[in-house]
């Protein structure tokens, strides 16, 4: 199972909420697109073992960011470049174009994600 939101900070909703009740229990998502970035959050039932939840990276004039910072309840679990620490629910992650996929266990995500500040590399 996969969830992954497809954004735009200027074209269709700002935001989106839905439930899908499965054989394995109700699935649940909402995300939110606003200033400092989007907000997404996602209800697992127990029968779903794993599934992959790809949080949108922040977007600026229809292109997303280079990279983003994602918190998971609060505290950052991406940092832009690597997946920090050893999160409850979470058992892996990688960046993709879009967002941050994260093969999750069942559980409750409230995730936020923002525009990582960009390095100045002298030349």
């Amino acid at each position: 199972m996969q969830i992954a939101p497809k954004i735009h900070d200027k074209l269709g909703p700002q935001s989106v909420q839905g439930e899908f009740v499965s054989a394995k229990g109700t699935i649940s998502s909402a995300w939110a697109v606003e200033a400092s970035g989007v907000r997404l959050e996602v209800s697992l039932p127990v029968g779903v073992g794993s599934a992959t939840i790809v949080v949108p990276k922040p977007m600026a004039d229809g292109k997303a960011a280079a990279s983003a910072v994602v918190k998971l309840h609060g505290t950052v679990v991406w940092d832009g470049n690597k997946l920090v620490g050893t999160p409850e629910g979470i058992d892996g992650a990688k960046d993709t174009p879009e967002g941050v996929a994260f093969d999750t266990t069942n559980g409750a995500f409230n995730f936020e994600s923002t525009a990582a500040a960009s390095r100045n590399v002298a030349e």
